[in-house]
This record gives structure tokens, C-alpha cells and sequence, in this order.
């Protein structure tokens, strides 16, 4: 990126909770698609993927964004994921007993 970075994670954040619809396309259009093939390597299934991916953006705009540091927020998100991901595959295999 050039000097010009734009927003904050957390500016965004702070943008989208005081309305600003076009904030959170911002956050979802950095990091959407290394998460969607971190979250595939994850659990092998493409449309899985996508729905983990969802859910992760959704559990973000739960968190309160004066809790998140700027650089937290690329680690806080693939957590997210991951846990995502770790409690899908403990879903499946109990239903497979």
C-alpha cells in the first residue's frame, strides 16, 4: 500500500456502528477473500467456506470496536475463523456417532 492507506480496521468499525453502510463493505472487501481459502484449507468444502466466512463477519460486528487494536485485527478475524471451523467439525462429528 501506498502512504495512503485509508481507514483503520477500527475506524471502519466505528464508521459502520454510527451507520455508515459503506464501511463494513470496506473491512469485508480486505480480508474476505484470504479468509474464504484460509477457512476452505480449514474444512475442505467450498460452500462451507462461505457460510464460515458469513458467520465470522457476523460475530465481528458483535465485538464492540473500542475493544479491537488496529493491530489485533487480521489475527482476531482468522481466530474467529478458526474457532468457527474447530466447533463446525466437533457439530459433525457428533453427528456422525
Amino acid at each position: 500500500m501506498g502512504t495512503d492507506a485509508g481507514p483503520t480496521d477500527r475506524a471502519l468499525l466505528l464508521r459502520h456502528g454510527q451507520g455508515d453502510g459503506s464501511a463494513f463493505g470496506v473491512l469485508y472487501d480486505r480480508y474476505a477473500a484470504r479468509l474464504l481459502f484460509f477457512a476452505h484449507s480449514l474444512v475442505g468444502d467450498s460452500a462451507l467456506a462461505e457460510d464460515l466466512l458469513q458467520e465470522c463477519f457476523l460475530r465481528l460486528l458483535d465485538l464492540e470496536p473500542a475493544e479491537i487494536r488496529h493491530e489485533s485485527f487480521r489475527n482476531l478475524l482468522y481466530m474467529i475463523l478458526r474457532n468457527l471451523a474447530r466447533d463446525e467439525s466437533r457439530r459433525r462429528a457428533t453427528r456422525l456417532k
